[in-house]
């Protein structure tokens, strides 16, 4: 009997745990899913050396993105850290490089060698090329007609194109060699996902298995309480909220542990109130109380559970009053001075003597 009473109390306590842990377990998956991407492209590198036109076709906006520049033709644009330049890539395509300002020189070299080889003043271009990484985003519209303005006004469009449709030989992505940002925060935020997801399960495993009834355990050695005499007093107790008070003991949880008490030694029970008082701006706008049941053992420690209303705490203590004529019950000042005195005998102190109770 005594294994069916640990299994009911497991049962009581698991829908709020399954809830719980599903609830950390989704914000995890959550939180993991929103900053994948980010860490993802670290690993997902493309290569802007594509062979074809249509393997250009493959980059989306902020992917990661490599390439060794062989050639680079013209600036388009500048801003306050850099500046923008066409390059070949592809077949027949060209797109917009954008290198920060300490970066330019090198680019610069490599354009005037590119400008000399193209008009012939050279066999080949006579900088090596330059080995960047960087971030690929979509031109807006602004850069498409700079770009444009560029073929139109160079010459070099000319070359490509008579009628001066010059935006189909455009890919429209700026390859941006900046530092590329390591992403520490959607790492920290990963961890933490994972970390969520490992404690909802590690916990909905725990309770399942009853690890976290291990101080009702320890409760039955340290009282050497019969296991089977407490079960049978268990199922036949009466509910209080979340106490439940039998003949001999009483059982309840303390935080998300089963704990209990048995009659003999239980000292003191008493109605403890907490109020708060809510202010804005040093201006008292509300308050609210809170009530809960405090069981004092004889070992001088105090158990204060929670519950729903005064009335639910006043019936317990009734309960436990009939029940357990040798505990006391009611508070006062006086009393508290009593127990802290002496708690192993407080009960045989008190019996006899007349004491005020609130």
């Amino acid at each position: 009997m005594h294994d069916d009473m640990l299994r009911d109390m497991r049962k009581r306590g698991l829908m709020s745990v399954i809830l719980l842990s599903l609830l950390l377990f989704l914000i995890g998956v959550g939180i993991i899913i929103f900053n994948a991407p980010s860490v993802a492209k670290l690993f997902d590198t493309k290569s802007l050396n594509a062979s074809t036109d249509s393997e250009l076709e493959a980059f989306k906006e902020d992917d990661s993105a490599e390439m060794t520049i062989y050639s680079v033709l013209d600036y388009f644009g500048t801003d306050a850290s850099g500046v923008f330049y066409v390059m070949p890539v592809g077949e027949t395509k060209y797109m917009g490089l954008y290198v920060p300002n300490e970066l330019t020189d090198k680019v610069d070299e490599l354009c005037d060698a590119t400008y000399e080889y193209f008009i012939g003043n050279t066999e080949e271009i006579a900088v090596p090329p330059i080995q960047t990484k960087g971030i690929v985003y979509s031109m807006n519209g602004t850069d498409i007609r700079y770009m444009e303005n560029w073929f139109k006004n160079s010459g070099f469009g000319n070359a490509i194109d008579e009628n001066g449709n010059y935006r189909q030989y455009i890919f429209p992505y700026i390859y941006d060699v900046s530092p590329v940002q390591f992403p520490v925060k959607n790492i920290v935020c990963i961890i933490l996902g994972m970390a969520l997801i490992t404690f909802s399960i590690v916990w909905l495993i725990l309770h399942c298995s009853g690890w976290h009834q291990r101080k009702l355990k320890k409760d039955i050695e340290t009282y050497h309480s019969d296991l089977e005499r407490m079960a049978e007093d268990y199922f036949s107790s009466d509910k209080f909220g979340t106490v439940r008070i039998g003949g001999q003991f009483i059982f309840f949880k303390k935080g998300k542990n089963d704990r209990f008490i048995p009659s003999d030694e239980l000292a003191w029970a008493y109605l403890s109130t907490h109020t708060t008082t809510y202010r804005t701006y040093g201006i008292k706008t509300g308050q609210s109380t809170s009530y809960s049941l405090a069981l004092a053992d004889r070992s001088g420690y105090t158990f204060y559970l929670p519950m729903k209303n005064e009335k639910t705490v006043a019936s317990a203590l009734t309960a436990i009053c009939n029940r357990f004529p040798s505990v006391i019950t009611g508070y006062s000042e006086g009393l508290e001075g009593l127990y802290k005195q002496d708690p192993r005998n407080f009960p045989e102190k008190l019996h006899g003597q007349k004491v005020e109770k609130g």
